[in-house]
């Protein structure tokens, strides 16, 4: 509907335009005719530019309304201030103050306009902290960016959840839905160095992870400690860990939907085949990425080169070098 919206107003700023160009430039012998003319034409224009960018940025609506009721306000200004300058007879006091009136409006408008966009898009980065993420980490290694994929469906999201028993988190469905994924072609995965799997791989890795899960034999590995910072339980698998990402040996950073006493569900965990210390690494998805952003923007993240492509190392407090992301995040000494 959005896209409809912005569509049909390109059209209709584009035939304006055409129309009152025309007029303006067959007008000569008319001079308050062809400044009308050329007024209403540069109004399309600030329409034309303002549906444009709504429709590439996919802009919040009713902030691009409010933004050309601005331009159409200031173009009211101009008219009646043209109207005044040339038909002198009538009160042109009055018109200009008209005039002078519809101009402030229309500047109002057009910042009330911008800022309802902007409020919108800080709420929605807010809430699906992935964009800022993806910002922050494209600024430092822009090749990354060509490695991830377009996002899944809501129906899609459903299907694996009724596979998995469980329901995703929503910061994790919005996720899935803006990306499904990295290639996994690059040497460095999109979650600082780790894979950002697939919505298919997510559920290859789990239903390899609930057969180890339901296995008691292989399942009975981990280490428990009453460390209220550091360890949870307990074992390799659980069917209520969703693996998010992967370092591509059997390890992984995912969703902990089983947490224990101290625990809270949702929380961000390692696990995997080399995990024997399971550790809270954040307390939710968004703040895991928040934390990853703090990570990229410190002395601790640097680039180096490793058989000739880029990849993300970490060093703990600004000294000593670390090549895992998980042994990086489980340190006292990283960035929190």
């Amino acid at each position: 509907m959005k896209k409809v919206y912005y569509i049909l107003t390109i059209i209709l700023s584009v035939l304006i335009i055409i129309l009152f160009a025309v007029v303006s430039a067959t007008s000569t012998d008319d001079i308050p005719a062809a400044c009308m003319g050329l007024i209403i034409t540069l109004m399309a224009v600030g329409f034309l530019i303002l549906s444009v960018l709504g429709l590439k940025k996919d802009i919040y609506i009713p902030g691009i309304m409010l933004k050309k009721a601005g331009v159409f306000a200031i173009g009211i200004g101009l008219m009646f201030l043209e109207a005044g300058l040339f038909h002198k007879e009538y009160l042109l006091q009055g018109i200009s103050l008209f005039a002078l009136i519809a101009g402030v409006a229309g500047v109002t408008f057009f910042i009330l306009g911008n800022n309802l966009i902007r409020k919108k898009n800080e709420k929605a980065k807010s809430e699906n902290v992935w964009i800022t993420y993806k910002e922050v980490l494209f600024a430092k290694m822009p090749s990354l960016s060509r490695t991830l994929r377009s996002g899944v469906t809501a129906d899609d999201i459903r299907a694996a959840e009724t596979e998995m028993g469980i329901t995703f988190p929503e910061a994790l469905k919005k996720l899935y839905m803006t990306n499904n994924g990295d290639d996994g072609k690059a040497l460095c995965g999109m979650i600082c160095g780790f894979h950002f799997l697939s919505l298919e791989a997510l559920l290859s890795e789990w239903r390899s992870l609930k057969n180890i899960a339901e296995n008691p034999e292989i399942n009975n590995r981990g280490q428990f400690s009453s460390d209220p910072v550091g360890y949870i339980r307990k074992c390799y698998a659980d069917v209520k860990w969703i693996p998010v990402c992967t370092d591509g040996s059997g390890n992984f950073i995912g969703i902990d939907l089983d947490p224990d006493l101290n625990g809270t569900a949702g929380q961000v965990i390692n696990f995997g085949k080399d995990e024997f210390n399971k550790t809270v690494l954040a307390g939710d998805l968004n703040a895991f990425f928040e934390r990853l952003m703090r990570f990229v923007n410190s002395n601790d993240f640097y680039i180096d080169d490793y058989d000739g492509e880029e990849v993300i190392m970490f060093r703990k407090n600004g000294g000593e070098e670390c090549a895992h992301l998980t042994d990086y995040l489980s340190d006292a000494f990283s960035v929190q």
